[in-house]
């Protein structure tokens, strides 16, 4: 599979542990000052990546349409067992993520050292550049931070997640310190139904093309059903067209003959292949 499949919608997730501005004087509790030097803010700044539809249709114009030359294996190869890691300070939130949960704990005991925050992605044309938000945890005390961080395909992050990481730093008083989680994509294996199709011509004019359904279904290393956006390609488009669904396939039998439709989930480069016969 290409490379270009296995690293898709790299983007820029900066942590930062910024000084706080100089204010009034102390105070305990909500009411304590910016000004405390036991304290500092922890600044976010989120890409999300370009749209799933934007990311297929750019997928789907790079494979060459046409008779089958040269056709992918028939069998699936070797499930890819250790996603690549991505790091949030350079690299990616996965394509298909809905919402980012980033929690800060003490390393130590792990109790909360500030309320958890969910950040949505904005809502932007399909052909728009991701869009970066920046969110703020003010008033972090100083010393050893945890923050782990975790991508969902659902606004309310409830769903299993697409990518998961966790990175250890020191908050120093008035200082700014960075800290890059490293995310790794939760897909572990992909499945396709059936395994296999065949399409009978209709004889005659005017009759309605025959049609099957592909349901894809990514699994992560527990088993666990995650909600990755798929890409359906046709190997020849000719002899059978299939249109996308997020996670399924419609295909099409168009004219006789052998094809492959290819079932791809572009953060990992997990692919399927299903082989399609068309006949009268």
């Amino acid at each position: 599979m290409n490379v270009l499949l296995k690293r898709c919608a790299w983007l820029a997730i900066g942590t930062v542990l910024a000084t706080s501005l100089p204010g009034c004087g102390g105070g305990s509790s909500a009411g304590m000052s910016a000004a405390d030097p036991t304290r500092g803010t922890l600044s976010l700044s989120l890409a999300f990546p370009a749209k799933f539809a934007t990311r297929a249709a750019t997928l789907k114009h790079g494979r060459a349409s046409g008779p089958d030359t040269n056709p992918p294996p028939t069998t699936n190869p070797p499930p890819t067992t250790n996603p690549p890691a991505t790091t949030l300070g350079g690299t990616s939130i996965p394509v298909g993520s809905s919402a980012v949960k980033v929690t800060l704990t003490d390393p130590v005991t792990g109790s909360l050292l500030a309320p958890a925050r969910i950040v949505t992605a904005p809502t932007t044309t399909e052909a728009a550049f991701p869009s970066k938000i920046t969110i703020n945890f003010p008033l972090v005390r100083s010393g050893a931070v945890r923050v782990s961080a975790q991508a969902y395909p659902d606004i309310a992050a409830q769903q299993n997640p697409l990518a998961i990481g966790q990175a250890d730093g020191i908050v120093v008083s008035l200082t700014t310190t960075t800290i890059n989680v490293p995310l790794t994509i939760t897909a572990a294996s992909l499945k396709a139904l059936p395994t296999s199709i065949t399409l009978v011509l209709p004889l005659g004019q005017n009759t309605a093309q025959p049609s099957a359904n592909i349901v894809g279904t990514v699994l992560n290393s527990a088993g666990q059903p995650v909600q990755f956006p798929l890409v359906f390609i046709s190997n020849d488009p000719m002899i059978a067209s299939v249109n996308d669904g997020f996670s399924s396939g419609s295909v099409f039998g168009l004219q006789p003959g052998n094809t492959t439709i290819t079932v791809i989930e572009v953060n990992s480069g997990l692919t399927v292949n299903v082989p399609v016969t068309v006949t009268f």
